[in-house]
């Protein structure tokens, strides 16, 4: 774990969404724990991609659990 980069909004918003999902066998990362897990730019007061981030894993937790 690198410990997340200075504010960038427009980067770490896009990045923070991407980077969202599964980082160990049943550990997730999602929101603000991404920036740190992955060593990304910070979002700043900007909350838009926290709530994509956590749909994006609920979504995600979904399929698997009706598989």
């Amino acid at each position: 774990m690198e410990g997340m980069n200075p504010m960038y909004v427009n980067e770490g918003e896009e990045h923070v969404v991407n980077h969202t999902g599964e980082v160990y066998p049943g550990l997730v990362a999602a929101g603000m724990s991404v920036t740190e897990t992955y060593g990304l730019a910070r979002m700043g007061p900007t909350y838009g991609s926290m709530l994509f981030s956590g749909r994006k894993q609920l979504k995600s937790q979904q399929k698997k659990s009706k598989s």
